[in-house]
């Protein structure tokens, strides 16, 4: 007898109680940002306000906003239960850390059960990289960002 259950993988998602972060924003555009920001806080705020300006989103008012640290989980299906979403972009936070189990290409957009989803690099990387002068990691989220919206 064949068992699928010994073929199948199992994976942990993780809970709602364990979620250590604050939802912030009015969510009108229903879009939901997902940052890892412990150090430099204002500036890579302010760098990300411009970043959802470029894409004509206002980060108090268009967006769900998390800023979550290392060790937080955050499961997307809870977040799901109790908001909606169309747009979600995270930056910094693979899919597994949401409880999500894809493949996935950073930088390319991803639909999945209508939600067009973007996982990108930390929001640390891409200002560092700007700073220095470089563009790459910054030009492929601004075509990533403009394909979504």
């Amino acid at each position: 007898m064949n068992s699928l259950f010994y073929n199948t993988n199992i994976f942990v998602v993780p809970e709602a109680k364990n979620q250590a972060f604050s939802l912030t924003g009015s969510n009108k555009k229903k879009t939901l940002v997902i940052i890892q920001v412990e150090e430099n806080k204002n500036e890579l705020l302010a760098f990300l306000k411009k970043i959802l300006e470029a894409v004509k989103l206002n980060m108090h008012e268009d967006i769900h906003f998390i800023n979550t640290t290392n060790k937080s989980s955050i499961s997307f299906s809870t977040q799901l239960a109790h908001h909606k979403y169309e747009y979600v972009i995270s930056f910094g936070k693979k899919p597994t850390e949401l409880g999500i189990q894809i493949d996935y290409t950073p930088y390319q957009p991803i639909n999945i059960s209508g939600i067009q989803m973007l996982f990108v690099e930390d929001l640390q990387t891409i200002f560092e990289e700007r700073q220095k002068g470089g563009k790459q990691k910054a030009a492929a989220l601004w075509k990533a960002m403009q394909s979504i919206f």
